[in-house]
């Protein structure tokens, strides 16, 4: 009977049992490599099938192997093992031991035969990219090899796919898409199976971007620069290859190129905006920054002035702090108090202009304005205020009645600032200009009002007092005259001058 009819009509008499009891000493292996296939349970009779092609029939006595399989195939009878030699591709697949006695069972494993790897080879669509512009595609090749595995490295680093990192045809190609500046950097691709891997010699992306993170530093860093200052100012970014960098003041182009500008001897008319462009022509992008410059001329003198009339008491009075150069503040003080608005105190927004209104007594005293820039500051010398008041009411003294023919001082004093002038009027008539009137000899017709008229000539101002002089005739001769009786003791006596 035909060896594979037998087959047939025992395998309908056989159910294979659940597990494997079938293991190879080595799976998978590389073509043209030899394999043995090992049996933990003894067959005394059965078949070894690869594919439902027979390779060996097992009887007792008596083993059976086809003349296709005769030059590679050996089987030990005491092991029940299969020995295959120089395996091609096609012996890959599924090899089942059957087995009809001492126990019915089916054991069955799955060999692999497979091609090692040999050069592995890695290209890219392009290697000079622009970040955000560009997708950088990577094709891993292989010569010989079969069930490839793949596995890309960065570096030393093993990449995943991920939302811009993709991989298709098996693993072999990977796309990065929007290629950025992280991605600049040595690639391979590491191929392997189960009998063999390779790398393959790495492919440098290199990423052109920028200018981005631009930043403009001024040396020396200041608010404000003094006239006569030097200053550079300097422009970088993260740009590759490096950006170039033209300048421009208030919008004028400055015709210089480079990454530092430096201004010397500045004056005023430097002061501005200042910006530099950066161009990477690589990737066709452009960016800029820019910042104020501010340079001022520093305070040369400070000066406090009065304006309009003097400081006379109760009436208005205002002091100028005169500045030349540039000042952004001033402050008041006197006799070296700082000064605030008050309610008698105004100082106008500027602060330039002082305002007592009114001028009360408690404002004498020593004025300065400090002028300050942020480039420099100043104080004035002290502007002395005297407060001008008065003639307050004269005050006199006199006496009130005299004796005819005598001599008699009249003084007259009153409190003012200068000091006033004093006039003496009898009967509205000038007496003298001085505070101290001598009349006399006296005569009858000198009685009267005398007047004190004090003015003071800076305010402008009068103030009188009046004093009333009566005099008297002196007693020439006296003579005693009884009236009534003549005087008694304890009795009243009177007499008559």
């Amino acid at each position: 009977m035909d060896v594979r009819v037998v087959l047939l009509i025992l395998a309908t008499t056989i159910t294979a049992t659940g597990s494997q009891q079938i293991s190879a000493s080595r799976n998978p292996l590389p073509v043209g490599s030899n394999v043995t296939l090992f049996s933990q349970d003894h067959v005394k009779t059965g078949t070894w099938i690869s594919d439902n092609t027979l390779i060996v029939f097992i009887a007792p006595g008596n083993v059976n192997i086809p003349d296709s399989w005769k030059d590679r195939a050996t089987f030990n009878s005491t092991t029940s093992s299969l020995t295959i030699t120089s395996v091609t591709l096609e012996d890959s697949g599924e090899y089942t031991l059957q087995a009809f006695s001492p126990n019915n069972f089916i054991h069955q494993l799955t060999l692999s035969v497979q091609v090692p790897i040999s050069n592995v080879s890695l290209t890219a669509s392009a290697t000079d990219l622009v970040e955000f512009n560009d997708t950088a595609v990577l094709t891993c090749s292989v010569l010989n090899g079969t069930s490839l595995s793949y596995v890309w490295m960065k570096g030393s680093s093993e990449m995943a796919a991920g939302a811009r990192v993709q991989l298709s045809n098996g693993g072999a190609t990977l796309t990065i898409v929007g290629v950025t500046r992280y991605d600049e950097g040595s690639y391979r691709c590491n191929v392997s199976n189960g009998v063999s891997d390779a790398i393959s010699p790495p492919v440098h992306l290199n990423i052109y971007y920028g200018p981005s993170n631009t930043t403009m530093t001024v040396t020396p860093m200041r608010s404000a620069y003094i006239t006569g200052s030097n200053i550079t100012l300097s422009c970088s970014a993260e740009s590759k290859p490096p950006a170039g960098v033209q300048w421009m003041f208030n919008g004028v182009n400055l015709n210089h190129f480079g990454q530092e500008l430096q201004l010397e001897m500045v004056a005023e008319n430097k002061s501005g905006n200042y910006q530099c462009i950066l161009h990477n022509t690589v990737t066709s992008r452009f960016t800029s920054e820019s910042g104020m410059i501010r340079i001022l001329t520093p305070i040369a003198a400070v000066v406090v002035n009065p304006t309009g009339g003097p400081p006379i008491l109760h009436e208005q009075y205002m002091l100028h702090c005169e500045v030349t150069g540039y000042v952004e503040n001033i402050q008041w003080s006197r006799n070296g108090q700082p000064m605030t608005a008050d309610n008698t105190t105004v100082i106008d927004m500027t602060n330039r202009t002082l305002l007592l209104k009114p001028v009360q007594l408690s404002d004498n005293g020593d004025y300065r304005c400090e002028a300050s820039s942020p480039v420099s500051n100043m104080t004035s010398h002290p502007y002395t205020v005297e407060v001008n008041y008065g003639p307050m009411t004269p005050v006199i003294a006199a006496p009130s009645m005299a004796l005819t023919g005598q001599m008699v001082t009249l003084n007259c004093s009153s409190d003012s600032h200068p000091p006033s002038h004093i006039s003496w009027y009898f009967n509205g008539s000038l007496q003298a200009t001085t505070s101290e009137l001598v009349i006399g000899p006296l005569t009858f017709n000198m009685s009267g009002q005398y007047t004190c008229m004090a003015h003071n000539n800076i305010t402008g101002k009068n103030s009188s007092a009046d004093t009333m002089l009566t005099l008297l005739a002196p007693v020439t001769m006296a003579s005693i005259k009884i009236v009534g009786a003549q005087p008694i003791m304890n009795h009243t006596f009177h007499s008559e001058l």
